[in-house]
């Protein structure tokens, strides 16, 4: 899961503690966060705060999202299947509810 935010975001500060307690309930699922133009100082900040378990890599310049398909706001979130391939987006703040029933559906097609 590939899951973009910025900490200037509110539908990603409301997102953000769904996805840290999906990190914890489903540790065999990949999570990587894509700080969205914030800086290193600003994107640890908000990890802290918020407890984040899982990388984060710091895309200050939007290079990154930029290579994403569909990245044209804040949050988005990648679901991706075994083999790589995109098999869900969610254009919005997301929840547990909305992630388990993706994630569910992948365990049972691996």
């Amino acid at each position: 899961m590939v899951n973009f935010w910025a900490s200037w975001c509110p539908p990603c500060r409301a997102e953000t503690p769904a996805l840290v307690t999906l990190a914890h309930q489903r540790p065999s699922v990949a999570f990587l966060g894509v700080a969205h133009q914030e800086g290193a100082d600003t994107a640890a900040a908000f990890l802290r705060t918020f407890a984040v378990p899982y990388p984060t890599i710091v895309d200050k310049p939007g290079t990154l999202a930029a290579r994403w398909p569909g990245v044209a706001g804040l949050p988005m979130t990648y679901v991706l299947d075994s083999r790589g391939r995109i098999a869900a987006r969610f254009i919005a703040g997301v929840t547990t509810d909305d992630l388990d029933g993706v994630l569910d559906r992948l365990s049972t097609e691996a």
